[in-house]
């Protein structure tokens, strides 16, 4: 099946706010001290968005995640202002009361796709095997969407079209959120195959980039490493939205 041609069939991708447990409150709640993981897609295993700031994202299977999430569109949707300027946004949908661990049964649909995303995007197959990490995993926002991709190959996915004058890809997504509290964080690299420059940024400076669309606010965390914000993205988007409830 083709997925992300039209809004019947979107692409559902999974992407994951990690953030450091030894950075949130004496209650265990975010704060806009607290550290959230983010990196740089290599240009090489990610032809959508090479050479942008990113949280870590995995396309998975369709309704894998779906009954983690709230079927109504959340209300009072049109009166949300989003400061990212993604191509469109059609529906948000909150996800449901529910969390689970790294001690949760292996059938639980969620922990498995956290702990490939995990053991793919991030190298750490062999501390989860070993059991050198800890998480709590709550699903937050899911978000269906399009989004723009400048064509970098002949594989790109979605379908071509034209505004102004200059050709894209356009993709539809559901863009599905979770936030994965994590332990023992010396266990992921500083690089992996999918992100360069994996590093820990505060939570107010994240949303500070998100709001201004300006990577220049993580510049010293990527040793001014020539990025640009990914004004498309929804994974950004989906975080920065449960982000922006908590605190």
């Amino acid at each position: 099946m083709n997925y992300g041609l039209n809004l019947s069939s979107p692409a559902p991708v999974l992407s994951v706010g990690i953030i450091d447990k030894n950075t949130l409150d004496a209650k265990g709640a975010i704060t806009p001290e607290s550290k959230i993981l983010v990196g740089v897609r290599c240009a090489l295993t990610n032809l959508t968005h090479p050479d942008v700031v990113s949280i870590p994202t995995q396309r998975i299977p369709e309704k894998l995640l779906d009954d983690y999430y709230e079927q109504e569109e959340e209300a009072g949707l049109k009166e949300i202002t989003l400061p990212v300027r993604t191509s469109e946004i059609y529906k948000i949908r909150p996800g449901i009361d529910y969390l689970i661990t790294d001690e949760s049964s292996s059938h639980e649909p969620l922990k498995y796709a956290i702990e490939l995303i995990l053991s793919k995007k991030l190298l750490l197959g062999k501390a989860i095997e070993e059991k050198e990490i800890g998480f709590t995993a709550k699903p937050t926002i899911a978000i269906a969407g399009a989004v723009l991709y400048e064509k970098t190959s002949d594989a790109m996915p979605g379908a071509e079209v034209e505004i102004k004058g200059e050709n894209f890809f356009k993709e539809y997504l559901t863009m599905y959120n979770v936030m994965v509290k994590i332990s023992n964080i010396e266990c992921i690299p500083a690089d992996t195959p999918s992100y360069s420059n994996l590093r820990w940024a505060k939570i107010k400076n994240y949303m500070k980039m998100v709001e201004t669309k300006n990577p220049k606010v993580l510049y010293s965390l990527f040793r001014n490493r020539s990025i640009r914000f990914c004004v498309h993205g929804l994974c950004l988007a989906s975080a920065y939205l449960y982000l922006k409830k908590v605190l």
